[in-house]
Order: C-alpha cells, then structure tokens, then sequence
C-alpha cells in the first residue's frame, strides 16, 4: 500500500503537541531550580511532567537523591515521546518513527563504544534512551552477551530493520576493529533505512525529514572535518570516515576545505560562523554546530502549522530541556553558582 493511502492527522496531533509546547519551561524557571538545590529540584521534577508517574515507586526506592533524578527525567522523556507517538497516525506516525530514530542511533553508538574497549565485561550497562524502536530489555541483553557473536545472533533473531543495522556494524567492527568505521557503518545502514521508509512520501513533509537526514550526515561529517583540522589536513587518515551519503555540504567541499570558514561559508550552516568569533577551538564550532542544528529544529514549528515541522520542534525542545535539566542537576551537586548553570544551558525561544 501506497503511503499516500494511509491517513494522515496532522491536525489533531500538532494541537495537541502545541498545547504540549506550553508546559517548557522558560528562562525564570530555570532561574528558579538553578538558585535552589537538589531536594527542590527533585520535588519539581517528581511533581512534574516528568516524573509524575514513578513519583510513590522513586521515593520508595533505594536510589541516591541524585540517582533518582536522574532516573525521573530517563523514564519522564521516554514516557513523553511514547506518548506522542501515539497521538499520530498513518504518514506523522511513520515520520515521527524515524525522528526518534535518533535514541537507536545513540544507543547503537554505546554499545559500539563498549564493545570496542570491552567495558561492558566490567560496567553496568549505561542509561540507555528508551524512546527508539529497539527496547531496552534487548539492550541489557547485548550489553549482558559473552561475544560480538552472540550479540549479532540476538540482533539477527529480533529481526527490526534497525536491530539489522546494528548487527552490521558489530559486524563490521568485529571484522576490522576500527571504531568509527563501524559507527560510520551504522549512521549510513540508518540513513538508507530512513530514505527507504519515506519513498512513497511526497510533498512538503517528505522535504523537510530529508534535510533533517542530511543536516544529521552534515553533524557527523563535522566531527570528522574537526580531527582533519586538528592534525592539519592529514586528509588520508580521515577522509575515509566522511559519510558515503552527502548532507547539505557536498562531499568535494569536505576534502577540500582547509579551515571551517572555508567549509561553511556561503551554506545553511555559515551562521555558525558568527556564533563562534575569531579566536575559536573545534569544541566551540561543534557545540555551536549542535545548537544551529536545534534552532533549526525549533523554527520548523512557524513554517507549516499542519505539517511534520510541529513535531520536529517538539522533539528538540524535550531533548534540550531534559538535557538542561539534567545540567541543573550536575550543577548542584557540584555547589556551582547559578550563574555559571545559566551560562551552561541552551536557552532556546519559545
């Protein structure tokens, strides 16, 4: 079946993401929790849209003050993405699959990383992101495997086109012991899945998820531009890790450029190049090239109020609180002033 067939309820599920929108928090909040401490965090939080469901469970548990935060915001933003997904059908839900799709690819990349440095033999598995198409209980389960083996015959038998991809790539680290090769292979194997599954969209929506895709190769590809920078052009070293697929910043320019002026000026990215000054680092152009991205994010929710773009925007803006939240949190363990927990979130409008 085509999926033009399929139904189609933007309207109903941007009202209700839209009235969503309206519990963020702003700025004075942020004050607020920032000036406090963690008791009071905590109780915002339970209280809250975030942890509201496991409040009597959390406070009856063993957890440290600190770990049941930490906790609450984990099964708070799974529990809210969960929850949105189920507000949309037919063509937004399929969307909506593949935007979260991100969790798989984070949680894909620790599992990689653990594999590499075989940590996993000797540390509990981490928080995983519970709000991508592979569950956790199939995480812990990787994370308990004896071998890549084992853990690819796990993935193979789930039998989740994402599952595939990352046996892939186990595989293809197994075979080559090359850690960005095979995290690499895993973006690519989830990109191809993704260009697979919008096909028969056509239209506004199909445009916008398509340079969501690309600007996510782009992230990569920046990342792999900034190890060329740092170890001045060392081309064939890294050149390989570009991805196979092109972004917005065509394939040429990347092994060509010789600094990130010359990479992004005149492209969708070249406000960066305002955001970081003359006297940068490559961790200064990254985290602006991470914010960039989610303003860009933020803004899709103005251009089509019946379209894709109202839950592109949602999605940031529940990522970025959850992440200043959990900033918040770091902060005030550590006694650090309000001041400087402002100066370390992403503020974004509203």
């Amino acid at each position: 079946m085509l999926l033009k067939k399929y139904d189609e309820n933007y309207g109903y599920l941007n009202a209700r993401l839209r009235a969503r929108m309206d519990l963020f928090l702003k700025r004075e909040d942020y004050l607020k929790l920032a000036n406090g401490d963690l008791y009071g965090l905590e109780a915002f939080i339970l209280e809250g849209q975030f942890g509201g469901n496991y409040r009597e469970e959390l406070l009856q548990s063993n957890l440290s003050l600190e770990k049941r935060i930490d906790e609450a915001l984990a099964r708070g933003i799974a529990s809210n993405l969960q929850k949105v997904k189920a507000f949309a059908v037919g063509e937004p839900r399929l969307l909506l699959e593949l935007l979260l799709m991100r969790a798989d690819l984070h949680n894909g990349r620790l599992l990689l990383r653990a594999l590499k440095t075989e940590s996993n033999k000797t540390q509990k598995a981490p928080k995983w992101y519970a709000f991508g198409a592979l569950p956790v209980s199939l995480l812990e389960e990787l994370w308990d495997c004896k071998s890549n083996k084992e853990i690819i015959g796990k993935l193979l038998l789930n039998g989740h086109k994402i599952a595939i991809c990352l046996a892939r790539a186990v595989m293809e680290l197994e075979q080559t012991g090359v850690l960005p090769q095979a995290e690499r292979k895993y973006l690519s194997q989830l990109v191809r899945y993704a260009m697979d599954k919008i096909e028969d969209i056509t239209g506004k929506n199909k445009k916008i998820i398509l340079e969501y895709i690309h600007r996510t190769i782009d992230i990569w590809n920046f990342n792999v531009f900034s190890r060329k920078s740092r170890r001045n052009g060392e081309d064939a070293a890294y050149a390989k890790y570009f991805m196979d697929v092109q972004g917005l910043i065509e394939r040429s320019r990347l092994f060509k450029a010789t600094s990130w002026e010359n990479l992004l000026v005149g492209t969708p990215w070249a406000r960066v190049l305002k955001s970081i000054g003359v006297n940068y680092n490559e961790h200064v152009v990254l985290r602006n090239v991470i914010r960039e991205f989610l303003f860009w994010q933020i803004y899709q929710r103005r251009k089509d109020l019946m379209g894709i773009g109202v839950a592109i925007a949602y999605i940031a803006m529940q990522l970025v609180e959850w992440q200043n939240l959990n900033t918040i949190s770091v902060g005030l363990q550590i006694g650090m002033p309000s001041d400087q927990i402002l100066s370390r979130l992403i503020l974004l409008e509203r």
